[in-house]
């Protein structure tokens, strides 16, 4: 009996599927924001392979790990918590925003900060913020000649 290739069709697509065959399309669940909240080593290995592979930009799994990873860290910098290591580590308010040193290298940013310490008193940035920042200003204004 000779095979027509539209009898050998549906066997071969059934094969690819059963054999996991690179490009074969497989439902699988995907894993939503909170999931990956919880389960830091699950979310580390996938930010991991969406970050070397392109393809995977618009996967719905690296968004969420990603939406993730942004989530925890936004926390973290809210409740001030260190970061040890990585790209985004957290700062800390002590190490800069309360050094007159800081704000007084960095001029545009205590600028921007003193201006909204003045229109809003209290309310964008911590009082010792923008004390320091005040300091900043007298030092930078006491280097220059």
């Amino acid at each position: 009996m000779r095979h027509t290739p539209l009898r050998t069709l549906p066997a071969l697509l059934c094969a690819v599927v059963a054999l996991g065959l690179p490009g074969a399309v497989v439902a699988q669940e995907v894993r939503d924001i909170p999931y990956f909240m919880r389960s830091p080593e699950a979310r580390a290995a996938t930010l991991k392979l969406c970050r070397n592979d392109h393809r995977y930009d618009r996967a719905p799994e690296c968004a969420n790990a990603a939406s993730a990873e942004d989530r925890l860290w936004a926390m973290r910098l809210r409740a001030g918590v260190p970061e040890q290591t990585g790209a985004r580590a957290v700062p800390n308010l002590d190490t800069f925003q309360l050094s007159p040193t800081y704000w007084a290298r960095t001029r545009l940013a205590r600028r921007a900060t003193l201006a909204t310490c003045r229109l809003h008193p209290g309310m964008a940035y911590p009082a010792k913020v923008c004390a320091a920042a005040e300091q900043g200003e007298v030092l930078d204004e006491g280097g220059r000649s």
